[in-house]
């Protein structure tokens, strides 16, 4: 893949990041990791990224906050929401804030592929 596309996943439970780390990988991406908002929002300030998947349940801020700040960082930056939050207005909250793709937990590798391809094209 000549323009490998960098992927930021922001994610606290280390066997879905793994999960993600391993499916985006095997289709060609580059990932990058961060375990809380604080650390992906330096990453995402530091490194060429071309799309993020957010978990909004973070130790250290709740994940709309997170996605609020990423919008003053990069107000276009593609994100795919994966969350065990089911509910009408955190849903709401997140398309006002650009998100077409959020998928609730727990889904499959093929769901995420397909909103990343989404996403990327």
């Amino acid at each position: 893949m000549p323009n490998k596309k960098h992927i930021l996943i922001v994610e606290d439970s280390e066997s879905i990041m793994s999960f993600l780390e391993i499916i985006l990988k095997s289709e060609g991406y580059s990932a990058h990791k961060a375990s809380n908002a604080t650390d992906g929002l330096n990453i995402l300030q530091k490194k060429k990224i071309d799309l993020i998947t957010l978990d909004l349940g973070l130790p250290d801020m709740d994940g709309t906050e997170m996605l609020e700040k990423i919008r003053d960082i990069s107000p276009y930056k593609p994100v795919i929401v994966l969350s065990v939050r089911n509910n009408s207005i955190t849903k709401k909250i997140a398309a006002t804030l650009g998100v077409k793709h959020y998928i609730t937990k727990p889904f499959e590798a093929d769901e995420i592929l397909e909103a990343v391809a989404t996403e990327l094209a």
